[in-house]
């Protein structure tokens, strides 16, 4: 049979869209404007001019109570899913693409924004939407170089990104060439080495699996979906206004005049979310056709297109009411959460399901207590419109007359009106427990709890027991946004697989590692690590310091391994604010594996032959000791010799040091001899010439004396 034509194909999507939840404006987008309005504030339309016109906010306050919560929750920690290995060989890989995806989600994305958009959207409208896509953005630039070799030249040319748009060439000077000499000595013309300048045009290509929050009022799921997950719906459309340009990016060839103005009806909750008129104005559609809006509708239908009897995933694009692209489909693309699921149905429950009646309620209360202060304050009058002027009276200035004709007091009568605030703030009170009991969060949970008598009459278990609690909802609602998280990651891996075209490397864990993702297998089996436990951070820090401290006691007992050590060690890193265990603890499963034990035969050989060498070892070490002590007796024997050369030299040195001593005294004393024989001769010398002298004056005194007579 002939396959469904185009037009088939649109009217079949147009009567599923009729019967799909999120269609028009029916009770879902009613609600959904409702709950919009009391996140808002805004007024119920029932206020009376002159009267308290406030609003209660409760509706507010308790998601912006639960969402800093469940970001803790879902990304408080470096890894929000791990994924089932498929065997014992396939660890590894799973960890690797496990890291990856965690990566990819939590860094490569903008994930605050994107989980605070959609889990903000599952608290107050009941179901929070995420499409995941495969994004490719290109991006040329022009680059030149300057003096590359042709080497160079040929490395920058082998880019497939790379388009050369000017190229120059000229000689180096450093290389001219011309005639040399080779190792025989024959002359050998060599040709100048050539330089480049080119000019090219560089490709940057960066493609990745991308997600986003999509805004609930442009999904569209058939009224048959019995689960929050879109995987096993029968129909699944994301419709929303785009450009002409847009769709032109997308790869679709369009003409302008083929499309008109776009056929997009507001529904009441669009116009609840469009807080400041933020739809195009219809002259910017004039000035540029390629602005013009279409409604463009994908669409995912299980459909039998080739009528075969078996309806098969397929994926239809639309613009205004032209069939664009049919094509089949492995997934349906889009990740639902609920906060609160409702068995056997795609809608959940909000927090405005419980609240919305406690806030109109609290609304009353509080006005009628403010219009009692109100009156009570500035209470009414009856007056003698005869006997007063009306105007003076109407005039609440302070310290104006009021001119009466008579007496004031017969004149003026003021009017007496019940103070009810005492019984209002009952009221309120007994509404607030009401709302504790139906969202389960309290006071001391939120750290808005009055320090009044019975606040400080709650006893510290007693506070942590009432925290527990409202701990246990926000687990039991983190739990069911969960199953929209496994959606989320199962469609990046199996979208990056389909679609990924080469490896990269990517830090993972403070390493560099290579990823492609073209080797990976499809999984579907995953575990999601949500940081669940009870209590505050610093309640949890405190469990897991003591569950270390209890497993380092355990672990020469061989209950505890060095894998459970460091996911303890890795929880309690988290708990106390840092984001990446790595840079405190080294996870063992990285470390180089342990060798296997052998087998008991081949054990046997080895323990005999470790026996042989210890012997041979021993004997070995017996013969150095031995060698080791002759070594030392011939070291003492030269060590004693050399000792007697010394000392026989020393001996000698002082022989002859005393002989030269003896030699100079010798020699002195000679001198001295000598000296003394000399001066003794010099005195007898001198002696005998006085004595010859004597002798001569005595002689020639007798001759005067004999010539005087």
């Amino acid at each position: 049979m002939a396959r469904m034509t185009n037009d088939e194909l649109l009217a079949l999507i147009e009567a599923r869209e009729a019967e799909s939840y999120g269609y028009g404006d029916g009770e879902l987008s009613q609600k959904r404007a409702l709950a919009l309005d009391r996140f808002l504030g805004l007024p119920y339309g029932d206020e009376r001019e002159g009267r308290s016109q406030v609003v209660a906010t409760d509706l507010r306050d308790t998601v912006l109570w639960a969402m800093p919560q469940l970001m803790r929750v879902f990304l408080g920690g470096d890894q929000l899913v791990k994924f089932d290995p498929r065997g014992p060989e396939d660890e590894e890989q799973a960890r690797l693409e496990t890291e990856f995806v965690n990566w990819l989600a939590l860094e490569r994305n903008d994930s605050f924004q994107h989980f605070y958009t959609f889990v903000q959207d599952a608290l107050l409208l009941g179901t929070g939407y995420c499409k995941v896509w495969w994004d490719i953005k290109e991006d040329i630039q022009t680059e030149e170089y300057e003096g590359k070799t042709d080497d160079e030249l040929g490395m920058l040319l082998n880019d497939p990104d790379v388009e050369v748009i000017e190229h120059s060439q000229y000689p180096d000077p450093a290389n001219p060439g011309g005639v040399v000499m080779d190792q025989m000595g024959m002359p050998v013309q060599v040709p100048p080495q050539m330089l480049h300048d080119v000019k090219v045009k560089r490709l940057y290509r960066q493609e990745l699996a991308r997600y986003a929050a999509v805004p609930p009022e442009e999904l569209l799921v058939s009224k048959t979906t019995r689960t929050v997950s879109l995987q096993d719906s029968a129909f699944v459309e994301h419709r929303r206004l785009v450009t002409l340009s847009e769709l032109r990016e997308m790869g679709y060839k369009l003409r302008d005049e083929d499309f008109g103005s776009d056929e997009w009806l507001y529904t009441q909750e669009e116009s609840a979310r469009d807080r400041y008129q933020e739809q195009w104005s219809e002259e910017v559609i004039d000035a540029d056709p390629s602005m013009r809006r279409v409604l463009y509708r994908e669409c995912y239908m299980r459909v039998d297109v080739d009528r075969d009897g078996v309806a098969e995933l397929t994926k239809v694009c639309i613009a205004n009411k032209k069939v664009l692209d049919v094509e089949e489909a492995d997934c349906v693309p889009f990740a639902a959460f609920s906060p609160l699921i409702f068995g056997h149905r795609h809608h959940g429950l909000s927090f405005y399901d419980l609240l919305a009646e406690i806030g109109q309620i609290k609304t009353a209360l509080i006005r009628g207590m403010l219009d009692s202060q109100y009156l009570a304050i500035a209470p009414r009058v009856a007056a003698d419109i005869n006997r007063v002027n009306v105007d003076d009276l109407l005039n609440n200035a302070a310290g104006t007359v009021v001119r009466t004709n008579g007496d004031p007091g017969g004149a003026v009568l003021p009017l007496t009106v019940p103070d009810v605030g005492q019984n209002a703030m009952a009221g309120i009170q007994y509404v607030d427990h009401w709302k504790q009991d139906a969202t389960g969060i309290n006071p001391y949970f939120t750290g808005g709890a009055d320090l009044d008598s019975n606040a400080l009459n709650k006893t510290a278990s007693g506070t942590a027991q009432l925290i527990t609690q409202a701990q246990s909802r926000i687990e039991a609602v983190a739990r069911s946004l969960s199953d929209g998280v496994r959606d989320l990651f199962l469609l990046l891996h199996q979208i990056t697989l389909k679609n990924a075209t080469r490896a990269e490397k990517v830090k993972l864990s403070n390493e560099w590692v290579p990823i492609d993702p073209r080797e990976w297998v499809r999984r579907a089996n995953l575990t999601v690590q949500i940081a669940l436990g009870s209590g505050s951070k610093e309640m949890q820090a405190q469990q897991l310091g003591q569950l270390l401290a209890m497993q380092t006691q355990l672990l020469q007992a061989g209950l505890v391994k060095p894998e459970n050590l460091y996911n303890t060690a890795a929880r309690l890193t988290q708990a106390m604010g840092f984001r990446n265990p790595e840079e405190f603890w080294t996870d063992p499963t990285k470390q180089p594996p342990q060798p296997q034990p052998p087998h008991p035969a081949i054990q046997a050989e080895q323990i005999k032959a470790q026996a042989q060498m210890q012997i041979k070892g021993a004997e070995m070490q017996a013969q150095a000791a031995d060698d080791q002590r002759q070594f030392q007796i011939e070291q003492q024997r030269m060590q004693a010799e050399m000792q007697a050369e010394q000392w026989k030299a020393r001996l000698q040195a002082e022989i002859e040091r005393y002989k030269a001593e003896l030699d100079a005294q010798l020699e002195r004393e000679k001198a001295e001899m000598q000296r003394q024989t000399q001066l003794q001769i010099a005195r007898m010398n001198a002696y005998t010439q006085r004595q010859a002298a004597t002798k001569e004056r005595l002689a020639g005194g007798i001759r005067v004396r004999r010539r005087g007579y």
